[in-house]
């Protein structure tokens, strides 16, 4: 067996380590018995001959208490972490998967006592490498399901959803360099998130305009791009095609390349209500049946959104400009409302709840206009086309 660097490791090395990690860590914490010491190295640790037998003790099937399995996640989690262990290598089911394909499953959840710095470096370590991999193997298509509530322009800066967006300007790039070399079908299903995570709904025929202010802003450039190529003479991008989704059919994002990997993306609402990522999956099909399934559970879910003309609507370059301008209007007319609103409030000497409700919907509205000022001033360094 190998570490992710190459390096070669014995079970046996692993499993020392492993076992002294536990004694040493959980050595003073007076519940960690109950908890994880004691039975991490009961059931997955001290009889352990090989890999084999850790598997085995793992994936208990006649044991799947709630105990059980959270002292495998924690399994998990361990040598992963502190090991290098990779997923790939143990945490699979051989009736689903072969011995040569990839399949890894991570946690995005940064630690609260790390700095932002290190959450930063920790999350692009964690998700770009896995991302990239799959996505540079496409020759075919990718088709992708995008949740665009991941990309809330006004979520705070110590939050994981900045380095997603970040790791998103590497990865859209590489969509586009794929497609300009294999001339790659390419489908973006822009989905607009539920209601209640916004702070007011959405009218239908405002799909575009709500569309280009919650995507982020990786997000937007990579549209212009692939639209303004796309009315070029001889394109690569001829069969690069962008979908708006009134209403979402899954509140995951995931994608489909080649009918052959599955990359599936979940996210979490946190104490503050912010929606910021947290599972990631990437699994490649064989000729199982079952995973065969998930793949055409995916397309399928694609291709009926494709042919829904109630639901789902194509975004050309022409909706996109249109969209850009009554999203910025949009952010203008509010920050008025709202201004004028907090003046009354203040005028009239209402209580400080009252008033400070108001600033924070202000000061959201205001971050939505700084990121529509960053849009439309992309949107005129590459379009012929200037957006006044």
């Amino acid at each position: 067996m190998k570490t992710p660097e190459g390096k070669d490791i014995e079970f046996q090395e692993v499993l020392e380590l492993f076992k002294d990690y536990i004694k040493t860590n959980f050595r003073d914490d007076p519940t960690a018995k109950a908890r994880f010491r004691d039975q991490l190295l009961k059931r997955f640790g001290l009889r352990g001959k090989n890999w084999g037998d850790l598997y085995r003790k793992i994936y208990n099937k006649s044991n799947e208490s709630e105990a059980y399995v959270k002292n495998r996640m924690q399994t998990f989690k361990i040598l992963y972490e502190e090991f290098q262990i990779p997923f790939n290598e143990w945490i699979h089911d051989p009736e689903l998967f072969s011995e040569d394909e990839d399949s890894i499953f991570i946690t995005l959840e940064m630690d609260k006592k790390w700095s932002k710095e290190e959450k930063k470096k920790k999350f692009i370590e964690l998700y770009l490498p896995k991302v990239r991999g799959v996505i540079e193997k496409a020759r075919s298509s990718i088709h992708v399901y995008d949740y665009t509530g991941r990309g809330r322009s006004s979520m705070k800066a110590e939050k994981a959803i900045p380095y997603y967006s970040e790791a998103h300007k590497e990865i859209y790039e590489l969509f586009e360099s794929l497609i300009e070399e294999y001339l790659l079908e390419y489908k973006r299903f822009l989905v607009l998130p539920r209601p209640e995570i916004w702070p007011e709904k959405v009218k239908e025929t405002d799909a575009f305009m709500e569309t280009i202010l919650k995507c982020s802003e990786a997000t937007y450039a990579h549209v212009v791009r692939c639209l303004i190529k796309k009315t070029e003479p001889q394109t690569a991008f001829a069969k690069c095609s962008f979908y708006v989704v009134y209403k979402p059919t899954s509140v995951h994002h995931f994608g489909v390349i080649d009918s052959k990997w599955a990359v599936s993306e979940y996210y979490r609402y946190d104490a503050d209500g912010d929606f910021i990522p947290d599972l990631l999956f990437i699994d490649q099909v064989n000729k199982k049946a079952t995973y065969t399934k998930l793949i055409a559970a995916y397309q399928g879910n694609l291709n009926k959104l494709e042919t829904n003309s109630r639901r789902c609507y194509e975004l050309n370059l022409y909706g996109l400009r249109l969209g850009t301008k009554k999203a910025y209007e949009k952010t203008v007319d509010k920050l008025t409302q709202l201004q004028h609103a907090v003046q009354v409030l203040q005028d009239n000497d209402e209580p400080v709840e009252k008033v400070n409700e108001a600033n924070n919907r202000l000061n959201y509205w205001q971050d939505e206009r700084s990121t529509m000022e960053r849009k439309i001033e992309f949107f005129n360094s590459v379009s012929p086309r200037k957006l006044s």
